[in-house]
């Protein structure tokens, strides 16, 4: 962690988590649609996807003084999105940040974290297929 966040704690999500995690979701997809940015649409989050992505443990929360201002899915595969591809990879999905701590820097901090991640898992983080980063 960078020394802004030396105290950013980033966990795999509960099923306690899902409403906080939808939360930070539906915050920022609001934030897009009232910027005219295409991408999330407000009440599109599946309950039960983000449940599933949890039981797998591929979502993870961010907290920081005990507050929870983020939320990312890190995936070992993603064939729904990239087909078959290499198994060296890890894809981040649905990162959000909580509005109050948006420009802070927090995003590249959690894509750093996902980064070592797969890097600590064995996995390359170069090349070509290496690592994708997904935000959707």
């Amino acid at each position: 962690m960078t020394e802004a966040f030396e105290d950013l704690e980033i966990r795999g999500a509960r099923i306690a988590d899902l409403d906080v995690v939808l939360s930070i979701l539906e915050q920022a997809a609001r934030w897009l649609v009232c910027r005219g940015i295409e991408g999330w649409t407000p009440g599109s989050f599946s309950r039960q996807r983000i449940a599933e992505r949890i039981d797998r443990g591929e979502m993870y929360l961010a907290e920081l003084a005990g507050q929870s201002v983020g939320t990312l899915a890190l995936q070992r595969s993603d064939e729904e999105t990239w087909g078959t591809v290499a198994d060296d990879t890890g894809y981040v999905h649905g990162l959000a940040i909580s509005r109050g701590f948006a420009g802070t820097g927090l995003g590249r901090e959690l894509l750093r974290w996902a980064e070592n991640m797969v890097a600590a898992s064995g996995k390359s983080t170069s090349g070509s297929t290496a690592w994708r980063r997904i935000l959707r």
